[in-house]
């Protein structure tokens, strides 16, 4: 009987696509995604919080991938997961802000109102009853919680490619000295 071999084919995304290039794509989103984030409130320190951790983590990601550097990729995954727990926070709590200050009519929250032109979207005026302040309040909620979905969900893609590239790196290294991997066995 002979003995199996091991693939060290490089990790495919749909069988299809590379992860290293896959990853240098969302990375390259990732970067020109982040500076438009000023349009929302460019004087807030958030904002530029925001958008410093965005690029740090992209601009990782990126390196790492382009260079298959371990230890970029290992940073890239300790931010990434830094960054979904925030967003989690995010997902949790700023629906139910949005929606309790459209729907009290509060204005002093410029930041969500100047996106969909100052409550004329949600269609609310000086005598809205409070039904209609009720319903808007609750689309203002769940348009908000869908705005947070898509970067988690971005982040969490990222995340998930990262761990998978970095095990494809660590068994190149291991096959390189020679000891025993612990990978997909074909026979």
């Amino acid at each position: 009987m002979t003995p199996p071999t091991v693939s060290l084919e490089p990790p495919k995304l749909f069988k299809t696509f590379s992860i290293q290039t896959t990853l240098i794509t969302l990375a390259t989103i990732g970067i020109i995604g982040s500076p438009p984030f000023l349009y929302f409130d460019p004087t807030s320190t958030v904002t530029y919080l925001a958008i410093f951790f965005s690029l740090t983590l992209h601009f990782c990601i990126l390196f790492g991938a382009w260079k298959t550097d371990e230890r970029f990729l290992r940073n890239s995954e300790k931010l990434s997961k830094f960054l979904i727990f925030i967003n989690s926070l995010q997902f949790c709590t700023v629906p139910a802000i949005v929606g309790c200050l459209v729907s009290s009519g509060c204005k002093k929250w410029s930041i969500f109102f100047s996106i969909f032109n100052d409550q004329q979207f949600f269609g609310l005026n000086e005598g809205s009853s409070s039904e209609e302040k009720f319903k808007s309040g609750l689309l203002a909620s769940f348009i908000s919680a869908v705005l947070i979905l898509f970067p988690l969900g971005f982040l969490v893609t990222e995340y998930y490619l990262i761990k998978r590239l970095r095990k494809y790196i660590a068994a190149l290294k291991e096959h390189e000295l020679n000891e025993p991997l612990h990978l997909h066995v074909e026979e």
